[in-house]
């Protein structure tokens, strides 16, 4: 429903600020440092700007004004808005989605963000490699509906689906983690138990929901499927399409 929309959408926008800010952001392994990520940033930005100030309008909505006509910091993580010209790219961006109506521009919007390869949709923690680590830990932990993404200041990212997870626990402040198909555990370790019980809280409950929501999403996948199809056949046999629309009118 729109509500719903709308709350997905503001949880989103502030997921970009707050998972790119903090220490971990002057990183350059942080998932929201890939360049393609940065782009895929920009566009998210324009998005929700057409969504919360309609189109850009000249007069209205210069950049170069005094205090500029949005902070930058709304929808851009922090070290993203240390260039200069910030809100000059903020303002191409959004005139780039002219014409979108706030309802259009929130779903697509949710839409890239869900499809961007980086922890937009996820709860995020830090954890440390090892028990005498000093801090919060420099290993990011994502936690959706697909699993759980390791992201580390070196290597790949490492992915755990829910259905090829073999063993998830804690014990104390060790965190361990294993594949069905991998020998190999990973370990880390929180700060405190009680982040501890509170994470693998959080694991059983974000895996029986991905569970309950699977059949209604696999019904969407494959309802999203058949409407490419359709448009794919609208587009190669226009008058094989027209005439199958006359006959579900009929």
């Amino acid at each position: 429903d729109e509500t719903s929309r709308h709350h997905y959408y503001l949880q989103l926008r502030d997921n970009v600020v707050r998972h790119g800010g903090g220490v971990e952001s002057l990183h350059s392994r942080h998932p929201l440092h890939a360049p393609g990520v940065l782009s895929a940033l920009l566009v998210l930005a324009g998005l929700a700007l057409q969504a919360d100030l309609g189109d850009f309008a000249e007069e209205r909505h210069r950049p170069h004004a005094i205090g500029g006509y949005c902070k930058s910091t709304d929808y851009l993580p922090p070290h993203m808005c240390l260039d200069t010209n910030v809100l000059g790219i903020l303002a191409a961006q959004h005139r780039d989605c002219r014409g979108l109506s706030r309802e259009e521009a929130e779903f697509q919007y949710i839409r890239e963000a869900v499809l961007l390869d980086a922890p937009l949709n996820a709860h995020l923690y830090r954890l440390r490699r090892t028990k005498n680590e000093q801090g919060p830990g420099r290993v990011l932990l994502a936690i959706s509906a697909r699993g759980i993404r390791v992201f580390a200041e070196e290597g790949l990212p490492r992915s755990f689906t829910w259905n090829n997870i073999g063993k998830l626990c804690f014990d104390r402040k060790k965190f361990e983690i294993r594949a069905v198909d991998q020998p190999e555990k990973l370990t880390l370790f929180s700060g405190c138990d009680d982040k501890s019980k509170l994470l693998l809280g959080l694991c059983r409950e974000t895996h029986q929901f991905s569970m309950s929501i699977a059949p209604r999403v696999s019904e969407a996948r494959k309802r999203e499927e058949e409407e490419k199809k359709m448009l794919r056949d609208c587009y190669m046999y226009p008058a094989r399409c027209k005439l199958s629309m006359t006959a579900r009118s009929a």
